[in-house]
């Protein structure tokens, strides 16, 4: 369970990284509000879903299975 739980955090890290990329690619404003501001990475995704589904879809299911997993063991 330990090793599910690992490889779940650092694909929610990989998909939480890679949007914040994506968007300092699209702005810098993008950029430092997806790092700073709460929320603003659901947000960044929403409008550029074509591009961020991926990431999005990474960082939401890795750390639901990590919670999960956190949870139950």
């Amino acid at each position: 369970m330990d090793a599910l739980i690992a490889i779940a955090t650092i694909a929610a890290g990989k998909g939480g990284i890679w949007l914040v990329v994506m968007a300092f690619q699209d702005s810098l404003l993008w950029g430092f509000g997806c790092l700073l501001i709460p929320f603003c990475v659901i947000v960044y995704a929403a409008m550029h879903w074509s591009d961020a589904k991926k990431p999005l879809l990474l960082y939401v299911i890795g750390g639901l299975i990590a919670t999960i997993g956190r949870l139950t063991s």
